[in-house]
């Protein structure tokens, strides 16, 4: 899946054209019962959120998924210099089922 995480937002950070727009500012607070999302307009605050990693970790959790890796940075928030994608990457898995896809083939 792809999120804004906000461990890789620092406010001011220069950013690629792209994404160097207030729509992409999470300095708002979204509502004091989820310290761990913030909207960049507050009269709108679903038009885009971030998230922290440790409450999208947590959710996870509690569907019986985990990180497989640690999330890679996307491009919008300009903290890396090479990224994957616009937005984070997170890639979650179930413990306990492998892979069953017949090695060296893929599913298409």
């Amino acid at each position: 899946m792809s999120a804004y995480l906000l461990d890789n937002y620092r406010p001011g950070q220069p950013r690629p054209p792209r994404y160097a727009e207030p729509l992409f500012d999470f300095d708002c607070a979204f509502d004091e019962l989820f310290p761990t999302f913030r909207a960049s307009d507050r009269t709108c605050p679903e038009a885009m959120l971030a998230m922290d990693t440790s409450w999208l970790t947590e959710a996870a959790a509690q569907a019986g998924l985990q990180l497989a890796r640690l999330p890679l940075p996307g491009a919008w928030s300009g903290t890396r210099a090479a990224w994957t994608t616009g937005q984070d990457l997170v890639l979650l898995h179930k413990p306990g089922h492998e892979d069953r896809r017949p090695h060296g083939k893929h599913v298409q």
